[in-house]
């Protein structure tokens, strides 16, 4: 799931959740219930999320084509 690489990323990052939380413009509580699947993690979140832990989406997301 899309909100267990974040919670790993947010994690390896070192940063405080108390600075990611108001880095991308959510309260403390909201970002744990993010971080737990709790609390679903809209697009723009996502991308800030990106921006703060100076990851792609990619990276993120983990998306992998499948081959054709």
């Amino acid at each position: 799931m899309v909100y267990e690489r974040i919670c790993d990323a947010v994690a390896d990052s070192g940063l405080k959740q108390k600075d990611i939380a108001g880095r991308i413009g959510v309260s403390e509580r909201v970002l744990s219930a993010m971080l737990e699947g709790k609390r679903k993690i809209y697009a723009d979140v996502f991308f800030r999320f990106c921006q703060v832990l100076n990851k792609t989406p990619d990276e993120l997301y983990n998306y992998k084509k499948k081959a054709s």
